[in-house]
C-alpha cells in the first residue's frame, strides 16, 4: 500500500497499518504529520492488512489517500546464503511488474548482497533498502536503462535488506543476485561506487588521492540514505581527510569516519553534522597507524536540508 498524500495533526492523529486484520497484528507503520513526499509502500507478510485512523477531539486535518495492489512477484529468503533474479532471467522480465524480495539472516549477522548481473530499461527501477521495508534508508537505486558494467557488492547495516524491482511499459534482461550472511567486522568493500539514480552515486571504493561528493552534488542530497566510501590512500600508514564545503541538516543528517574499513574500527570522526562552511577552514582529520578510511553518511527520512551538500577530499 502507497500513501500518496497524507496530512494528520502531528503526534495526535495517527494512521496504523497492520499485518493481517486484526489491531493485534504485526504493526506494519504508525504514521503522524504531514508528508507531501518520503512514505512509499507499506508492504505485507500475509494476503491481508488493517488500516486504522485514529483521531483527537481537537484539530482538523486533510487527511490521507492511499493506493495498493497485490505483487506478482514476492519471497521472503531466510537461508544464510541464496541466490534470486528478476522473473524470467535470463531471458527479459515482462512488463508492468511490482516485485519484493525480503532477506532476513541471523540477527547477530549482516547481508552481503551482490548483484552479479544487472540491466535495466529505460521505464524500470531497482532499489535496495537498508531493512525490512522501504521506510529504510536506501543502499542502492538505479533506473534509467541503468546497466552495471562489473558486479555490485555492499553490505548492510543490519540483518535484513528489502528489494523492490519495478518495471513498466518496456523491459530487458534484468539482474542475477547472490547474498550470504556474514560476521558485522568481515571487510567487503564495493568493487566501484555504488549508483543511486538519478542521484548520482552513493558511495564506493576509491583508491590514491580523490575527491568524494554527497549525491546530487552540487545540489541537494535526497533523504534516506546510508552511503559508504571506503578510502586508500597511497601512503604506507596514513590517509589525511578534510572537508573543505559541509551543510547538512543539524543533528539529523550526519558523517561519521572510522579509522579503518569496517564501521566496527575505532571512530575518527563521530556525527559531523550543521554547518562548516565553504573556506576550508576545519582543519581535517588524520588515520593512526592505516592508510584507510570509512566515511559513513546518513540522511533521514525528514525535510530536505535547504543547502544539503557537501565535498572531501583525501590523500
Amino acid at each position: 500500500m502507497t500513501f500518496n498524500y497524507f496530512q494528520t495533526e502531528r503526534n495526535h492523529d495517527y494512521v496504523m497499518v497492520y499485518d493481517g486484520i486484526f489491531n493485534s497484528s504485526h504493526l506494519l507503520s504508525n504514521t503522524s504529520g504531514v508528508y507531501n513526499s518520503g512514505l512509499n509502500t507499506v508492504i505485507s507478510r500475509t494476503d491481508q492488512m488493517l488500516v486504522i485512523l485514529n483521531t483527537d477531539s481537537s484539530v482538523e486535518f486533510t487527511g490521507f489517500q492511499a493506493s495498493y495492489t497485490a505483487p506478482v512477484c514476492w519471497a521472503e529468503l531466510t537461508d544464510a546464503n541464496g541466490k534470486f533474479a528478476s522473473p524470467n532471467y535470463p531471458d527479459a522480465y515482462d512488463t508492468y511488474l511490482n516485485c519484493f524480495w525480503r532477506i532476513t539472516v541471523n540477527k547477530s549477522a549482516v547481508i552481503s548482497l551482490s548483484f552479479d548481473t544487472l540491466s535495466l530499461d529505460e521505464s524500470s527501477s531497482l532499489k535496495v533498502f537498508n531493512g525490512p521495508n522501504n521506510l529504510s534508508s536506501v543502499l542502492l537505486y538505479v533506473n534509467n536503462g541503468f546497466t552495471a558494467g562489473s558486479k555490485l557488492t555492499f553490505i548492510s547495516t543490519a540483518n535484513q535488506i528489502l528489494v523492490v524491482f519495478n518495471s513498466s511499459w518496456n523491459n530487458a534482461q534484468g539482474f542475477h543476485a547472490t547474498y550470504n550472511s556474514i560476521d558485522p567486522t568481515t571487510v567487503v568493500p564495493p568493487d566501484v561506487s555504488m549508483p543511486l539514480g538519478n542521484y548520482d552515486v552513493c558511495g564506493g571504493t576509491y583508491l590514491g588521492a580523490n575527491t568524494i561528493y554527497s549525491p546530487n552534488y552540487p545540489l541537494n542530497y535526497p533523504n534516506r540514505l546510508d552511503c559508504y566510501w571506503y578510502l586508500e590512500s597511497n601512503n604506507a600508514d596514513s590517509v589525511y581527510i578534510n572537508f573543505p564545503l559541509f551543510y547538512t541538516m543539524p543533528h539529523n543528517d550526519f558523517v561519521t569516519v572510522y579509522n579503518g574499513w569496517s564501521i566496527f574500527a575505532p571512530v575518527l570522526v563521530d556525527g559531523l553534522s550543521g554547518y562548516l562552511g565553504d573556506t576550508g577552514r576545519w582543519g581535517g582529520y588524520s588515520s593512526t597507524s592505516t592508510n584507510k578510511l570509512l566515511v559513513y553518511f546518513h540522511s533521514d527520512v525528514g525535510t530536505t536540508w535547504w543547502s544539503g551538500k557537501f565535498y572531501g577530499y583525501f590523500y
